[in-house]
């Protein structure tokens, strides 16, 4: 299952689950909830996933914003060539 799939990260554990580092792991993925039963060492698997959903997150941002300046980039390198192609004015000579 592809990481940047998962909406939510959830962990269910009793009494006996926190003792020994036990529970359930509930993963909500593309409007479907996946439980995982007696995992082990559930809250370290949860902190796990938080991290990598987050630096996913984080490069996606930075890919965007990457995209973003090259566009506007492309945009005025763009109008700065037209300008640059396009006829001088010319200046009407002034009558004698």
């Amino acid at each position: 299952m592809p990481i940047d799939r998962i909406d939510s990260v959830r962990v269910r554990t009793g009494a006996a689950g926190r003792l020994f580092g036990h529970g359930t792991l509930l993963l909500d993925v593309a409007g479907e909830r996946l439980r995982f039963t007696d995992v082990a060492g559930v809250e370290r698997v949860q902190a796990r996933l938080h991290r990598e959903i987050g630096l996913l997150a984080e490069r996606r941002r930075s890919h965007e914003k990457a995209s973003e300046h090259t566009a506007r980039r492309a945009h005025a390198d763009a109008a700065v060539r037209g300008r640059m192609e396009a006829p001088a004015p010319q200046r009407e000579r002034a009558s004698l």
